[in-house]
């Protein structure tokens, strides 16, 4: 059944009832008592939260972690936010020396 709001136009008491549309609307303030004062408002309808259980909360962890990384390997800020800054930078560091110390190959000519 839907939610209704109203107002009372003799305390300006504002309150929810839940009824059928099919039913009449209230005519007496639950605060005042004052009857044939009351107005229905015009409000917009509930955004309702889904919640997941079971295989379906298991299938959308599972698929939130795979976007999220592969995001992650797109973006160098979101690696970084991921691993944590000093994490990141030791990683580039050893990285950075590691190219550095790396031995250059020569590549020998063939005489013919």
């Amino acid at each position: 059944m839907p939610t209704y709001e109203h107002i009372c136009g003799n305390c300006q008491h504002e309150w929810e009832d839940i009824y059928s549309w099919k039913d009449p609307i209230p005519n007496e303030c639950p605060e005042c008592h004052k009857k044939g004062k009351v107005k229905r408002l015009i409000s917009l309808p509930a955004q309702g939260v889904v919640e997941l259980t079971g295989h379906d909360l298991q299938a959308k962890i599972k698929s939130d972690a795979q976007k999220m990384k592969s995001d992650m390997h797109k973006s160098e800020n979101m690696y970084a936010n991921m691993l944590g800054e000093e994490k990141y930078q030791g990683i580039q560091t050893k990285m950075d020396t590691a190219k550095r110390e790396r031995p250059k190959i020569k590549k020998s000519r063939k005489k013919s």
